[in-house]
Protein backbone atom coordinates (compact mmCIF):
# COMPACT_ATOMS: atom_id res chain seq x y z
CA UNK A 1 0.00 0.00 0.00
CA UNK A 2 1.43 3.38 -1.23
CA UNK A 3 1.69 6.08 1.05
CA UNK A 4 -0.09 8.51 -1.64
CA UNK A 5 -2.92 5.66 -1.52
CA UNK A 6 -3.30 6.06 2.29
CA UNK A 7 -3.81 9.42 3.05
CA UNK A 8 -6.39 9.32 -0.15
CA UNK A 9 -8.22 6.87 2.22
CA UNK A 10 -7.88 8.67 4.98
CA UNK A 11 -8.91 11.63 3.48
CA UNK A 12 -11.92 10.18 2.17
CA UNK A 13 -12.85 8.55 5.20
CA UNK A 14 -12.80 11.92 7.44
CA UNK A 15 -14.33 14.05 4.34
CA UNK A 16 -16.75 12.03 4.32
CA UNK A 17 -17.31 11.55 7.69
CA UNK A 18 -17.21 15.41 8.06
CA UNK A 19 -19.93 15.89 5.31
CA UNK A 20 -22.38 13.17 6.62
CA UNK A 21 -22.48 15.23 9.75
CA UNK A 22 -23.80 17.88 7.71
CA UNK A 23 -26.11 16.28 4.80
CA UNK A 24 -28.72 15.90 7.39
CA UNK A 25 -31.73 17.55 5.19
CA UNK A 26 -32.41 19.30 8.81
CA UNK A 27 -29.49 21.01 9.25
CA UNK A 28 -30.48 24.80 7.97
CA UNK A 29 -27.74 26.23 9.27
CA UNK A 30 -23.75 25.46 10.73
CA UNK A 31 -22.20 27.45 13.28
CA UNK A 32 -18.60 27.71 12.52
CA UNK A 33 -17.04 28.46 16.20
CA UNK A 34 -13.70 27.80 15.29
CA UNK A 35 -12.90 31.96 15.90
CA UNK A 36 -15.38 33.19 19.06
CA UNK A 37 -14.77 36.96 18.20
CA UNK A 38 -16.39 36.16 14.61
CA UNK A 39 -18.63 33.20 15.05
CA UNK A 40 -19.57 32.05 10.88
CA UNK A 41 -23.19 31.32 10.79
CA UNK A 42 -24.04 29.68 6.96
CA UNK A 43 -26.81 28.61 5.32
CA UNK A 44 -26.84 24.56 4.32
CA UNK A 45 -29.53 25.29 1.33
CA UNK A 46 -31.62 22.02 3.22
CA UNK A 47 -35.24 22.45 3.15
CA UNK A 48 -37.16 23.12 6.53
CA UNK A 49 -39.28 20.10 8.33
CA UNK A 50 -41.97 22.95 8.50
CA UNK A 51 -43.43 25.00 6.24
CA UNK A 52 -44.80 28.44 8.10
CA UNK A 53 -45.28 32.21 7.10
CA UNK A 54 -46.72 33.19 10.11
CA UNK A 55 -43.77 35.23 11.65
CA UNK A 56 -41.50 37.88 9.93
CA UNK A 57 -37.82 38.73 9.77
CA UNK A 58 -38.57 41.29 13.08
CA UNK A 59 -39.08 37.72 15.17
CA UNK A 60 -36.48 35.82 13.06
CA UNK A 61 -35.40 32.61 14.28
CA UNK A 62 -33.68 31.10 17.35
CA UNK A 63 -30.94 28.69 17.73
CA UNK A 64 -31.97 27.41 20.75
CA UNK A 65 -29.40 25.70 23.30
CA UNK A 66 -26.38 26.68 20.87
CA UNK A 67 -24.91 27.50 24.05
CA UNK A 68 -23.34 25.09 26.54
CA UNK A 69 -23.36 27.60 29.67
CA UNK A 70 -25.46 30.71 30.43
CA UNK A 71 -24.36 33.98 28.72
CA UNK A 72 -23.69 37.34 29.86
CA UNK A 73 -22.23 39.37 27.34
CA UNK A 74 -22.80 41.78 25.51
CA UNK A 75 -25.61 40.24 23.58
CA UNK A 76 -27.31 38.55 26.54
CA UNK A 77 -30.57 40.10 28.63
CA UNK A 78 -32.18 41.75 25.36
CA UNK A 79 -28.96 43.62 24.38
CA UNK A 80 -29.32 43.76 20.70
CA UNK A 81 -25.60 43.16 18.53
CA UNK A 82 -25.00 43.69 14.94
CA UNK A 83 -24.30 40.76 12.68
CA UNK A 84 -21.97 41.38 9.78
CA UNK A 85 -20.75 39.96 6.92
CA UNK A 86 -22.78 39.25 3.58
CA UNK A 87 -25.69 38.48 4.60
CA UNK A 88 -28.01 35.81 6.01
CA UNK A 89 -31.47 35.11 4.76
CA UNK A 90 -34.63 34.25 5.47
CA UNK A 91 -36.21 32.02 2.59
CA UNK A 92 -38.83 34.60 1.10
CA UNK A 93 -36.51 37.88 1.50
CA UNK A 94 -34.87 38.94 -1.64
CA UNK A 95 -31.26 38.91 -1.34
CA UNK A 96 -30.08 41.12 -3.47
CA UNK A 97 -31.66 43.67 -0.85
CA UNK A 98 -29.58 43.84 2.50
CA UNK A 99 -32.12 45.42 4.37
CA UNK A 100 -34.35 41.69 4.09
CA UNK A 101 -31.46 40.31 5.56
CA UNK A 102 -30.86 39.28 9.44
CA UNK A 103 -29.05 42.54 11.19
CA UNK A 104 -29.54 41.23 14.86
CA UNK A 105 -28.65 38.88 17.39
CA UNK A 106 -29.44 38.88 21.22
CA UNK A 107 -29.15 36.07 23.80
CA UNK A 108 -31.83 34.63 26.14
CA UNK A 109 -32.79 31.71 27.94
CA UNK A 110 -36.40 31.63 25.81
CA UNK A 111 -38.11 28.74 27.88
CA UNK A 112 -38.11 30.55 30.81
CA UNK A 113 -38.16 34.29 30.36
CA UNK A 114 -36.26 36.72 27.51
CA UNK A 115 -35.01 39.60 29.51
CA UNK A 116 -32.15 36.71 31.30
CA UNK A 117 -28.85 35.54 30.42
CA UNK A 118 -28.94 32.30 28.55
CA UNK A 119 -27.88 30.19 25.96
CA UNK A 120 -30.62 30.55 23.05
CA UNK A 121 -29.76 32.75 20.22
CA UNK A 122 -31.96 34.96 18.50
CA UNK A 123 -31.60 36.56 14.68
CA UNK A 124 -33.45 38.86 13.52
CA UNK A 125 -33.71 41.92 12.25
CA UNK A 126 -34.69 45.75 13.50
CA UNK A 127 -35.45 46.98 9.93
CA UNK A 128 -38.52 49.44 10.03
CA UNK A 129 -40.30 46.91 7.35
CA UNK A 130 -39.58 43.42 8.35
CA UNK A 131 -40.20 40.80 5.72
CA UNK A 132 -42.03 37.67 5.92
CA UNK A 133 -40.56 34.45 6.49
CA UNK A 134 -41.97 32.00 3.80
CA UNK A 135 -40.67 28.81 5.02
CA UNK A 136 -41.72 25.65 2.23
CA UNK A 137 -41.48 22.27 2.21
CA UNK A 138 -39.90 22.53 -1.02
CA UNK A 139 -37.37 25.64 -0.69
CA UNK A 140 -34.43 26.02 0.77
CA UNK A 141 -34.88 27.47 4.75
CA UNK A 142 -31.79 30.08 4.63
CA UNK A 143 -29.46 31.69 2.44
CA UNK A 144 -26.08 33.63 2.94
CA UNK A 145 -23.85 33.83 5.92
CA UNK A 146 -23.69 36.40 8.82
CA UNK A 147 -20.65 36.62 11.11
CA UNK A 148 -21.68 37.28 15.10
CA UNK A 149 -19.22 38.25 17.86
CA UNK A 150 -19.43 35.85 20.58
CA UNK A 151 -16.32 36.64 23.11
CA UNK A 152 -16.68 34.80 26.10
CA UNK A 153 -19.02 32.50 25.68
CA UNK A 154 -18.64 28.72 25.79
CA UNK A 155 -20.32 26.92 22.76
CA UNK A 156 -21.83 23.13 22.64
CA UNK A 157 -18.80 21.10 21.00
CA UNK A 158 -18.34 20.13 17.46
CA UNK A 159 -20.93 18.33 16.03
CA UNK A 160 -23.19 19.16 18.18
CA UNK A 161 -27.16 19.60 17.01
CA UNK A 162 -29.93 21.37 18.05
CA UNK A 163 -33.63 22.76 17.23
CA UNK A 164 -34.28 26.19 14.92
CA UNK A 165 -37.71 27.42 16.39
CA UNK A 166 -39.70 30.28 14.98
CA UNK A 167 -39.54 33.36 16.75
CA UNK A 168 -38.44 33.43 19.98
CA UNK A 169 -41.39 33.78 22.46
CA UNK A 170 -45.30 33.98 23.74
CA UNK A 171 -45.65 35.76 26.26
CA UNK A 172 -42.28 34.27 28.07
CA UNK A 173 -43.36 31.10 26.73
CA UNK A 174 -41.37 29.11 23.86
CA UNK A 175 -43.51 28.71 20.61
CA UNK A 176 -41.50 25.36 20.18
CA UNK A 177 -42.11 26.10 16.60
CA UNK A 178 -38.92 23.79 15.07
CA UNK A 179 -38.22 24.22 11.13
CA UNK A 180 -34.73 22.15 11.41
CA UNK A 181 -31.33 22.14 12.86
CA UNK A 182 -28.31 23.85 13.67
CA UNK A 183 -24.80 22.01 13.60
CA UNK A 184 -21.78 23.23 15.52
CA UNK A 185 -18.92 23.09 12.67
CA UNK A 186 -15.14 23.47 12.38
CA UNK A 187 -13.66 25.64 9.15
CA UNK A 188 -12.04 23.60 6.56
CA UNK A 189 -8.64 24.25 7.65
CA UNK A 190 -9.58 22.48 11.02
CA UNK A 191 -10.70 19.69 8.94
CA UNK A 192 -7.32 19.55 6.66
CA UNK A 193 -5.12 19.63 9.95
CA UNK A 194 -6.71 16.68 10.93
CA UNK A 195 -6.10 15.10 8.02
CA UNK A 196 -2.56 16.26 7.89
CA UNK A 197 -1.95 15.03 11.21
CA UNK A 198 -3.33 11.60 10.39
CA UNK A 199 -1.65 11.65 7.03
CA UNK A 200 2.17 12.46 8.89
CA UNK A 201 1.80 8.46 10.98
CA UNK A 202 0.94 6.79 7.69
CA UNK A 203 4.66 6.58 6.47
CA UNK A 204 5.52 5.36 9.85
CA UNK A 205 2.48 2.40 9.42
CA UNK A 206 3.92 1.86 5.85
CA UNK A 207 7.75 1.73 7.27
CA UNK A 208 6.60 -0.57 9.99
CA UNK A 209 4.71 -3.02 7.63
CA UNK A 210 7.26 -3.28 5.49
CA UNK A 211 9.79 -4.00 8.59
CA UNK A 212 7.45 -7.26 9.54
CA UNK A 213 7.22 -8.44 5.72
CA UNK A 214 10.92 -8.05 5.40
CA UNK A 215 12.01 -9.87 8.84
CA UNK A 216 11.77 -13.42 8.09
CA UNK A 217 13.70 -13.28 4.84
CA UNK A 218 16.65 -11.63 6.93
CA UNK A 219 16.26 -14.71 9.62
CA UNK A 220 16.17 -17.12 6.85
CA UNK A 221 19.01 -15.99 4.69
Amino acid sequence: MSTAFALRCVLCCLTGAFLAAQAGASVLLTVDISDPAAVKITATGAFPSLANNSFSTGEGVTLVGLLSSAYSGPAAGGALRELSGPGLFASGSDTGDPSQAYTTYWVGDFATGVGVSGKDVNLLSIYPDPQTQAFTLGGAAFFGEAFANFTGASFMAVGSTGEIWLSYMNNYAPLNLSIGQWQVVPEPSSLLLVVAAAGAGIPLLVARRRRLHQAPKAHEA
